[in-house]
């Protein structure tokens, strides 16, 4: 037995972690030098008195002042509640900087008195603890740089929980779609009247692929609060936090450069069609005509183009030439002598006036 004791007393002497024994009038009762160092003091120094006779003893010791006020509420906490307390200590070290130690106070029932004492056991974590702070401040400078980033992108922010209800809408988002971040968080991508009909269904397959984890790209049109319909390019990104996801889409308006593009092919389309009827004017004068209404119907994105001329003998209109598919029910003939009729009307009308 005695040597079992022995065996622990050069432990409890030894060990690089702290560990102090306290009643419930937070008299010392055990302590050993690593948590003596903890006030600057050697173990006899401290043992069997209290906190506060220490801290009279001891008015001017500043590494005292300090650890006395940290462990005080500790143990106060744990003889009230009789629960176990575990704690971050701030120690000044003997070098004068700090260490910081995860400290464990349990309470435990003296068996012979039956009454309640705290054992405390402090381990050194200053190592890891920087390392985690380092994290930390990293992880806040990253958050904080996403953040300016989603207020000053070009591109609108917007994010989704795995329900697809908004938990993000940028600053760019409200100026590019008309609503605030009051009027969209919470709610679901269903409920939102933000695409255009003819897209839709195109867009429910989107989501289908996000729901499945699989990030994407999509162009499609969507409407913005005034009722504006705009191109937007949307580009979804999967970002995965243990079983979960989310969705992350940076949103660019493509609407001008839709416009644009629109416009260059319909140059596009009226040149090739100003080059085909060019090369149908070199025919025979029989060959001209329906090479014209080809051109127009090929370059035009019309259904049916045709050539009437005017019988002035017989006083009818006669159709030299047609391409397509023509959907009207009516006589065309009579449709076009009418649209004919109108316009010189109206041609009448200038002259007269």
């Amino acid at each position: 037995m005695q040597e079992v004791i022995n065996s622990f007393q050069s432990f409890f002497s030894n060990s690089v972690d702290a560990f102090l024994e306290c009643d419930r009038q937070q008299k010392y009762l055990s302590i050993n030098p690593v948590a003596a160092a903890w006030m600057g003091l050697e173990p006899a120094e401290i043992l069997n008195k209290t906190n506060q006779e220490l801290l009279k003893l001891y008015p001017n010791n500043a590494a005292v002042k300090n650890i006395i006020s940290q462990i005080d509420s500790c143990l106060q906490q744990v003889f009230i509640t009789g629960e176990k307390r575990l704690a971050i200590h701030e120690v000044t070290a003997a070098d004068g900087g700090i260490k910081i130690y995860e400290t464990a106070y349990t309470p435990a029932l003296d068996a012979s008195s039956k009454q309640m004492r705290v054992l405390g056991v402090g381990r050194d974590i200053t190592r890891h603890y920087r390392w985690q702070q380092q994290k930390t401040q990293q992880l806040r400078r990253s958050n904080h740089l996403l953040l300016l980033n989603a207020a000053n992108s070009p591109l609108a922010m917007v994010g989704w929980d795995e329900d697809f209800r908004i938990v993000q809408w940028s600053k760019r988002a409200q100026e590019l779609f008309g609503w605030t971040s009051d009027d969209m968080l919470g709610k679901q991508f269903g409920d939102l009247d933000l695409v255009c009909e003819e897209d839709r269904e195109a867009v429910s397959a989107i989501e289908l692929e996000l729901a499945t984890g699989n990030g994407n790209t999509s162009i499609n049109r969507n409407y913005t609060k005034s009722g504006q319909v705009i191109w937007c390019r949307w580009f979804n990104s999967i970002i995965r936090s243990g079983d979960t996801f989310t969705v992350l889409s940076l949103v660019e308006d493509i609407t001008d450069r839709k416009r644009l593009e629109a416009e260059k092919a319909q140059a596009a389309r009226l040149t090739a069609m100003v080059a085909d009827v060019g090369i149908a004017l070199t025919k025979h004068p029989q060959d001209i005509l329906l090479p014209c209404c080809e051109a127009m119907v090929r370059n035009l994105d019309v259904a049916s183009a045709e050539i009437w001329t005017f019988n002035s003998q017989h006083n009818v209109w006669e159709l030299q030439a047609a391409s397509g598919i023509y959907s009207r029910t009516e006589d065309r003939a009579s449709f076009i002598e009418s649209k004919v009729r109108n316009e010189n009307l109206i041609t009448s009308a200038m002259y007269n006036k």
